[in-house]
């Protein structure tokens, strides 16, 4: 008897962890084949029972009613076949369902592409300010394609490596107003957001997989005052003595609030405080007392 289920391959799951979900097409019980549904799922979300997403996913109706609607496309053929009388073989039916279902699919296209058609259909709903800064948005990806050498898409700007690399790259390269590198917290988080939302759109119109953004968290001073701490580690730490590392710290410390309008505001009673957990696991810091 002729049967399909939906089912998920979990020895084929890509690198962001997510399977890949198929309809399985049985013509009798040796003869089957997999057909691509395009959807990717993390297994934890995928009943096997009830063959389709769990509740407890965020975009669980979006994709259920995808497969829903692509199952009974696939259906159809193998009923229609039926009834005209003809025999619904594998081949047959992965033939109708490349030319019926997944030609007929909507097409995809590139991350500028549409990056740009959602700016346009947000026109009328949104500020002129705001389309500005997603064109700005738009220009800062591109240059940083250049200058980091990454070709910016989908699959690159949802992993938290490029992600990360791109908001270093609007602190520390991006010309600012005042003719120096590196846009204030305010614009890097303001870009940050709008990156966010164009993708949470992109998800809920399932262009692309479910992708679990929380990595992009909003931007506080108190996270650039911890990518502060990472950066300078080193000034420090490779000193040849605590007192050359202090009197680096200092320096450094005192620099920075000189200047409150600094991409990395930080006081000095948060380095030092800092700093003197570090000596103290040290036998040379015992013999040193703040």
């Amino acid at each position: 008897m002729k049967s399909i289920k939906t089912i998920i391959r979990n020895k084929t799951t890509k690198v962001d962890g997510t399977a890949p979900i198929y309809f399985q097409y049985s013509y009798d019980r040796e003869k089957r084949t997999l057909l691509k549904t395009g959807k990717y799922i993390e297994p934890a979300f995928w009943s096997e029972e009830k063959q389709k997403v769990k509740p407890s996913h965020p975009a669980e109706e979006q994709i259920n009613d995808f497969l829903k609607s692509q199952k009974l496309k696939l259906e159809k053929i193998i009923d229609d076949a039926l009834m005209l009388k003809q025999d619904p073989t594998i081949n047959f039916v992965i033939e109708k369902y490349k030319t019926e279902v997944l030609l007929n699919a909507p097409k995809v296209n590139g991350f500028y592409d549409i990056l740009d058609q959602y700016v346009e259909t947000a026109k009328s709903r949104i500020s002129k300010g705001i389309i500005s800064d997603y064109g700005t948005l738009k220009q800062y990806l591109q240059d940083f394609e250049e200058f980091n050498k990454t070709k910016v898409s989908f699959a690159t700007i949802t992993k938290a490596s490029t992600y990360d690399d791109f908001l270093n790259y609007l602190k520390t390269q991006v010309k600012n107003q005042r003719g120096g590198k590196g846009l204030k917290v305010n614009s890097v988080g303001k870009h940050a957001k709008n990156l966010k939302a164009f993708l949470n759109n992109c998800i809920r119109r399932e262009i692309i997989p479910h992708t679990d953004l929380r990595f992009m968290k909003k931007l506080s001073e108190k996270a650039f005052r911890s990518i502060l701490m990472k950066q300078n580690w080193n000034v420090y730490i490779n000193s040849t003595s605590a007192r050359n590392r202090k009197k680096k710290l200092s320096a450094t410390s005192s620099l920075l609030v000189q200047k409150p309008d600094c991409v990395f505001p930080i006081t000095l009673a948060y380095l030092k405080t800092t700093l003197k957990r570090i000596l103290s696991a040290s036998a040379l810091s015992k013999r040193r007392t703040w």
